[in-house]
């Protein structure tokens, strides 16, 4: 695993200085040579009906593992698109918790997996187990996942710890912080759990990890906080939920979450 991360390492380090080498790598991931990486329409297929829950899990785990291997490409700056590595990583995370994947074998994977960001996205599908919640489950995929196959409560609780401690650490990736926010809100929804809300408030408050919006130019014209607005979108879920709420956690929901940039003004993330 350690040299498979060298690996990847160096060809980052070789995709950031060559636009040949950026070219080749977008082929070497299934691309079709447009740079672009790993193609999310793919992830329709874990819709097939014909595929169990088992099929899904795996298809998902073999989707990881290809975007793990040849990560879709970081385009140079000013960065107005959102399909970088971690895009991916958190679409595919996504797709797997709707699309009724079979968390025993995720759970296994998790169990397998070393410290990195297989393991971190299989933790948060796991912690947003329950994806009837969002109602993008048919009623048929509902009745195949087994009541057995939810987490215990304490396990549960386990994973939101391991969760927030996540989406605090600035270091990870934007699109899968982004991502762990939602999972948060979406928890503390299902399990009536207000204790949530705090961590999400100081996100709102103070999160820094940013992007570029772009205009119709394709120009940078704001910064977005994408994390920021995950977690005030998680609070005003729990507010409606009418979870006992704390004014100091529902006073964030004004927090603005977009900056216009200044005349000049390049940032990046």
């Amino acid at each position: 695993m350690s040299q498979n991360l060298g690996w990847l390492a160096v060809l980052t380090l070789t995709v950031g200085c060559s636009v040949q080498a950026t070219a080749i790598v977008g082929t070497a991931a299934g691309g079709n040579g447009r740079d672009r990486g790993f193609d999310v329409l793919r992830l329709k297929t874990l819709d097939a009906p014909a595929l169990t829950s088992e099929n899904r899990a795996q298809r998902g785990l073999s989707f990881y593992r290809e975007e793990l291997e040849h990560p879709t490409p970081h385009l140079r700056p000013p960065f107005t698109d959102f399909k970088t590595h971690d895009y991916v990583l958190a679409r595919i995370t996504r797709k797997l918790v709707v699309s009724g994947a079979d968390l025993k074998t995720l759970r296994r994977a998790r169990e397998k997996a070393e410290p990195g960001e297989l393991r971190d996205c299989l933790t948060l599908v796991l912690l947003d187990s329950a994806p009837e919640q969002r109602g993008e489950m048919t009623k048929s995929r509902k009745s195949e996942q087994p009541a057995e196959a939810e987490l215990a409560r304490t396990d549960r609780e386990k994973l939101r710890d391991e969760v927030i401690a996540y989406v605090r650490d600035v270091k990870h990736p934007l699109r899968l912080r982004e991502l762990a926010a939602e999972a948060l809100g979406v928890y503390a929804v299902r399990e009536k759990d207000p204790s949530v809300g705090e961590p999400l408030a100081k996100l709102a408050q103070r999160d820094p990890h940013s992007c570029y919006k772009g205009g119709p130019d394709g120009k940078p014209v704001a910064m977005l906080f994408p994390v920021k607005r995950a977690a005030i979108e998680a609070i005003k879920k729990m507010q409606k939920a009418k979870l006992p709420l704390p004014s100091y956690v529902t006073r964030v929901i004004n927090v603005p979450v977009e900056q216009p940039l200044r005349a000049g003004l390049a940032t990046g993330r």
